[in-house]
């Protein structure tokens, strides 16, 4: 779906025939201002054209009245779900017929404003799938995952969350396990988890991106790329690779992770980033007393979680709340 999606902004890309470029010079500068003239669109007696012409000013201005001068419904549809993606508005989401349109609307606005609740309002199980798994990533939120009813993407999402490369094994498509292992093997560098794989030379790229972590680009999905880069930033201490990190967030947690500085955990912005911030320096080091820290109970039972088993501490098991997590922090120290 969003591949057809992606061919219909190339071709608003493509079509220039409604905006025209305006130079201003000045005695010091010369800047570049794009002027869109939607009464141009009026004059271009192609409708699919015309369509077109007034979608991308509609996108410009950000102008949901201009997708009313649409008149192929397909080309409402893109409008309405373009300018509302635009807006961040999930309310023209709503204007939206296609179902397809519609789901990828609510999608990329969930996203860019991490708003779980969208989510729930998609009809696509794929996709309701996939944007449960972005928010687990983005919100650092394991439970997340569990909303996901495609068995392979919730496998998928909980290996990834919990760093659990067992769970690769539960997902049928080989495709998609495949990638599972590879970059569990690639975030825990552990060239073992590659005997999982059947098709792929994972063990040569592993020894490759240990020259070049520039191989990190070869992951299929966006978050198992940030997270290539931000693990070997992290391991090394080397800030230089968070720059390689989309989200700005993102990339200022790397950073201060990197450096191992909590003084800076406490500028991130808002307490989700704080504690993830906390969460990952203590796990990191290995140090419970890093946990205390954080504001969200449940990170903080799971950074007691880790830190213990970590350390093979029983007695770190001690201080979570949660009750099935404490059990299971004992089983899993004392199965080890």
């Amino acid at each position: 779906m969003k591949k057809v999606l992606v061919v219909g902004l190339v071709l608003l890309v493509l079509w220039s025939g409604c905006v025209q470029d305006s130079t201003e010079t000045t005695t010091t500068t010369t800047t570049t201002t794009l002027v869109v003239i939607p009464e141009t669109c009026d004059d271009v007696d192609d409708r699919g054209v015309r369509d077109l012409c007034y979608i991308k000013v509609a996108m410009a201005r950000k102008d949901p009245l201009l997708c009313e001068k649409v008149y192929y419904q397909p080309n409402i549809d893109l409008c309405y779900a373009n300018v509302g993606i635009r807006k961040k508005d999930p309310f023209l989401c709503e204007r939206v017929e296609d179902l397809g349109k519609r789901d990828w609307c609510f999608s990329d606005i969930a996203v860019s404003k991490k708003n779980v609740s969208l989510c729930e309002r998609i009809e696509d199980e794929a996709v309701r799938g996939a944007c449960y798994y972005d928010m687990a990533v983005l919100k650092q939120d394991p439970s997340l995952c569990e909303n996901i009813t495609v068995d392979d993407l919730r496998y998928y999402c909980e290996a990834e969350m919990k760093q659990n490369s067992s769970l690769c094994g539960g997902i049928k498509s080989q495709d998609m396990k495949n990638n599972c292992y590879y970059g569990m093997a690639v975030l825990k560098q552990d060239p073992s988890l590659c005997e999982n794989i059947t098709d792929i030379s994972c063990e040569e790229r592993m020894t490759e991106m240990k020259r070049d972590p520039s191989i990190c680009k070869e992951l299929k999905f966006i978050s198992m790329k940030n997270d290539c880069y931000y693990r070997l930033a992290v391991s090394k201490q080397n800030t230089s690779l968070c720059k390689n990190l989309v989200d700005v967030d993102e990339r200022y947690l790397c950073e201060v992770v990197a450096r191992r500085d909590l003084s800076l955990c406490e500028g991130m912005g808002n307490q989700t980033w704080e504690d993830t911030c906390y969460y990952n320096i203590a796990t990191i080091e290995g140090n419970y007393t890093i946990c205390k820290k954080i504001e969200s109970q449940y990170r903080k039972d799971w950074c007691y979680y880790w830190v213990a088993i970590k350390k093979q501490d029983l007695e770190i098991c001690e201080k979570i709340q949660e009750q099935d997590t404490k059990n299971k922090c004992y089983k899993d120290i004392e199965a080890s």
